[in-house]
């Protein structure tokens, strides 16, 4: 006789990201290993795999030399947005002087 894999199906009605999750539960559990609470066993397993494959410092931090060149770098595109605002600015004033005196002549 085989024995047939149970699987738990969650249904997230109330998240964005996620439509399903799916547990298989292991064929051969002793009766005092069952967990009372699959939820809090489902979520020490997605605790688990979110440490594994995000280590805490790959996964939003960056190293301090990093963040400061990142901070200089938009700094700069700042910086050079800002000239290019006014450079604009300029012209178009010039211009726009140079019309005036034209129309007024």
């Amino acid at each position: 006789m085989t024995e047939q894999n149970r699987v738990v199906l969650i249904t997230g009605e109330t998240s964005n990201f996620f439509e399903q999750a799916i547990f298989i539960v292991k064929k051969n559990i002793p009766e005092n290993k069952v967990p009372v609470d699959f939820v809090a066993e489902a979520e020490k397993i997605i605790s688990a795999y979110i440490a594994r494959k995000y280590k805490p410092d790959t996964c939003c931090h960056f190293s301090p030399e990093l963040e400061l060149d990142m901070m200089k770098d938009e700094m700069t595109r700042r910086r050079r947005g800002q000239r290019f605002n006014i450079a604009l600015n300029l012209i178009l004033t010039i211009a726009c002087s140079i019309l005036l005196y034209f129309v007024m002549k």
